[in-house]
């Protein structure tokens, strides 16, 4: 009989709370898109699409005021997909680009396949050799797709809802399989080392 306190069950007990934390969607209602507060920052505006497609380019336009944009050596827009499964992979980086006496900054990333939602966030770097996150933790701005799948709570929605359903895990069966896997993974390690 195992001792639920005891370290041979909780060290798979953490291992898995610190997965579903990982696989956490960004808390916000479904289906809604949103947008930081640029009150007190050096970004005048953001311009992006209502909506992102799958297989399709998406598009970013950035306009810093005006003491910022002469400082400014680089702005980085971090980007993270969330697919229709649940699954969100790991943030990707993209530098933007700036046209010779052109004061926005710009750049595309292409959307993966089944995907929900995007959440981005923007990094400056100043000619000071400093950077300024905005938000400073977490992403600021989140859009879904065109279609769109919540797992959590079993809901389809977007512009070009139906779409095609074949080939979508739901997020649940995906934390199960990773759960029952690290499970079976300690208890068979345990076994072999008796």
């Amino acid at each position: 009989m195992y001792d639920v306190f005891s370290g041979s069950i909780m060290r798979p007990l953490v291992i898995l709370t610190v997965i579903l934390i990982f696989c956490a969607e960004t808390v916000g209602e479904i289906g809604e898109n949103q947008e930081l507060d640029l009150s007190n920052s050096p970004i005048l505006s953001v311009e992006s699409g209502e909506n992102i497609k799958s297989n399709n380019e998406y598009e970013i336009k950035v306009l810093l005021n005006q003491a910022a944009n002469e400082n400014a050596t680089e702005v980085e827009w971090i980007t993270q997909i969330c697919i229709n499964s649940g699954v969100c992979y790991p943030p990707k980086s993209t530098i933007l680009l700036k046209d010779e006496g052109d004061d926005i900054w710009k750049g595309t990333i292409v959307i993966d396949d089944d995907s929900s939602y995007i959440n981005w966030k923007l990094e400056l770097s100043w000619k000071n050799n400093t950077e300024t996150s905005i938000p400073e933790q977490g992403f600021g701005w989140k859009v879904w797709s065109t279609c769109w799948y919540d797992a959590e709570s079993d809901t389809w929605g977007g512009l070009d809802y139906p779409c095609d359903e074949e080939n979508i895990l739901p997020g649940f069966i995906v934390h199960t399989v990773i759960f029952s896997t690290i499970i079976g993974a300690y208890f068979y390690s345990n076994r072999t080392h008796r």
